[in-house]
C-alpha cells in the first residue's frame, strides 16, 4: 500500500461518533427520548435517501463508462478526432466511481448508528399512536421553547424575537407552561409583566381552534 493511500484510509469525511450522538442527535433532542428519536429518524431518512441516489448515481456512471468505451464511440472518435476528450472523460467517471466508494462508506457508517439511535429510542417510547405522538410533540415544544427562552435570558438578558414569535402562537396553556417555567428560574415580576405584555400585543395565545368538526377534507379532485 502507498503511503498516500495508507494516511488517506484514516481520513473520515463526516461526522464522528461523538458528534452524532451528543451534538446531533441529544442536542437537537434536547434530552429527552422523543425528541432524540425524531431528530434520529429525521438522520436516518436524509441517509437512507443518499445512499438510494448513491446507487443510481453509481450505475448510471457505470453505463456511461461502458458506452464511452464501447464501439461506437470509438469510431465517433475516429472520424471527429476527439479520442483525446474521450479519454479524459473516461478518467473523470472513473475517478469519481473511487470517490463515490469512499462517500459512501461514511454515509453507510453514519446511516448505521443513527439506525441504532432509532431503533433504542423506538424500543424505549413502544407503539406510537396519534395521541400519544400529539402528547409528546407538545411537551417537545414546552421543552423547546423554555430552553430558547432561558438560553436568551442568559446570554442578553431577555428573550429574543424568534422565541418570542413562538410563543405568541403557541395555545395558551403551553404558553402559561413555558413563562411559569421562566419565573421559577428567577425571572422577576417586573421582566414577566413585560414579557406578557409584548405576547398580548403580538396576539398571544390566539391560536386556531382544534377544527374538530367532522368536515371531512377534500379529495384531490375536488376544487379547494
Amino acid at each position: 500500500m502507498a503511503r498516500i493511500d495508507e494516511l488517506l484510509a484514516d481520513y473520515q469525511p463526516f461526522h464522528s461518533t461523538l458528534q452524532m450522538r451528543a451534538f446531533i442527535t441529544a442536542r437537537s433532542g434536547l434530552g429527552s427520548t422523543w425528541g432524540m428519536y425524531c431528530q434520529a429518524l429525521r438522520e436516518l431518512k436524509k441517509r437512507h435517501d443518499d445512499l438510494r441516489m448513491m446507487d443510481v448515481s453509481r450505475r448510471r456512471t457505470k453505463v456511461n463508462i461502458a458506452e464511452l468505451k464501447g464501439w461506437r464511440r470509438r469510431l465517433l472518435d475516429w472520424i471527429t478526432g476527439r479520442g483525446g476528450l474521450t479519454v479524459l472523460k473516461l478518467e473523470e467517471l472513473e475517478s469519481s466511481l473511487i470517490e463515490g466508494v469512499m462517500v459512501e462508506r461514511d454515509v453507510r457508517r453514519e446511516y448505521a448508528e443513527f439506525f441504532r439511535q432509532a431503533d433504542t429510542l423506538k424500543a424505549q417510547l413502544g407503539r406510537i399512536t396519534p395521541e400519544l405522538r400529539d402528547t409528546l410533540d407538545r411537551e417537545q415544544w414546552v421543552r423547546s421553547l423554555r430552553a430558547s427562552a432561558m438560553m436568551e435570558l442568559i446570554s442578553t438578558g431577555q428573550v429574543g424575537g424568534n422565541t418570542l414569535e413562538f410563543l405568541a402562537a403557541a395555545p395558551v396553556d403551553l404558553r402559561i407552561e413555558v413563562l411559569t417555567s421562566l419565573r421559577n428560574i428567577g425571572m422577576d415580576g417586573e421582566d414577566m409583566q413585560s414579557l406578557n405584555a409584548q405576547l398580548d400585543v403580538m396576539g398571544g395565545g390566539r391560536a386556531l381552534p382544534d377544527g374538530n368538526n367532522n368536515h371531512a377534507a377534500p379529495r384531490l379532485t375536488e376544487r379547494m
